[in-house]
């Protein structure tokens, strides 16, 4: 009997005080007290932390939040910020120049697969960060350079058991994005099926343009086109064309295969320069719906 009186002694030893620190050390969203420095309940980590940008492009950024306790707890993922520009080509990021949320808005916009990361005890959970830099580099050309980002995590909440005092971080997690000079060409384009009378045609036609620094090489359009019931029929990259007729059954997968017949394509790009669009697909099939990409390359 004893024995058990002292076990239970000890077990609410433990419970007043987990129970104090709970108060004391979580209360940094209540107004009665002042806040003292809240325990650290996971760890973040990124991949990669560096990242190396060009203009108009895509970044996928994997954030990896690992729990460091034995409560159920959800992180949420709040924003993505810039605290700092530099206009050199480095990780040194000069965090005393800010920049403006009016031009980080120019310069990316972002999104993350989740916006709130669960962590189950002494477990980890991930998300992806997809940043899309704008393509707004010649109205700005300060833009390109190296920048400090911050990834800004909300208030941790507490799911098992829930408590009435959740913690409140401040900060985030840095990472770095380099911007470098590139090419990026972006199209406005029409795309027509033609069925009847055969053969089979698909006409691209409009213009494409280089809105970026460098000359894009090795440039074309991939296209890429499906039957209503699904049926690949066409798998092909041709090269900047107008007036310029291509078969879709000879030469699939290479820039400039199956040409039949035309009086004008390029290759290359310079910065700034727009090439008209007018060529012809022949196909077996009739296709019904299709995507049109540009592709290049920053090399010869």
């Amino acid at each position: 009997m004893k024995r058990r009186c002292y076990i239970i002694s000890i077990a609410l030893i433990v419970i007043v005080t987990v129970g104090l620190v709970v108060y004391f050390g979580y209360s940094s969203t209540s107004t009665e007290s002042p806040a003292s420095t809240p325990p650290i309940l996971y760890t973040p980590s990124i991949s990669p932390q560096i990242i190396n940008a060009s203009q108009g492009s895509t970044q996928l950024v994997n954030l990896t939040l690992t729990s460091i306790c034995s409560t159920k707890i959800a992180i949420p993922i709040e924003n993505l910020t810039i605290n700092g520009y530099t206009t050199g080509i480095s990780d040194n990021v000069n965090e005393s120049s800010p920049w403006s949320t009016s031009v980080q808005e120019s310069v990316f916009n972002y999104s993350f697969s989740l916006n709130q990361l669960i962590l189950q005890p002494f477990k980890s959970n991930s998300t992806m960060i997809t940043i899309n830099l704008t393509d707004s580099f010649n109205e700005q050309p300060t833009t390109l350079g190296s920048y400090s980002l911050d990834i800004s995590f909300g208030k941790i909440i507490f799911l098992s058991p829930p408590s009435k005092y959740d913690i409140s971080y401040s900060g985030g997690f840095p990472i770095v994005m380099i911007v470098a000079p590139s090419a990026h060409i972006v199209s406005s384009l029409t795309i027509t099926e033609f069925s009847s009378p055969p053969p089979n045609l698909l006409n691209i036609s409009g213009n494409v343009s280089n809105t970026g620094e460098m000359t894009a090489y090795n440039a074309g359009l991939h296209v890429v086109a499906y039957t209503a019931t699904g049926t690949l029929e066409i798998n092909v990259t041709v090269p900047l064309a107008y007036d310029e007729t291509f078969n879709q059954d000879f030469g699939t997968g290479a820039i400039g295969g199956g040409l039949i017949g035309g009086s004008y394509s390029v290759t290359t790009l310079d910065s700034g320069q727009t090439a008209q669009i007018f060529l012809d697909i022949y196909h077996e099939g009739t296709v019904s719906n299709w995507t049109v990409t540009p592709v290049w390359t920053n090399t010869p």
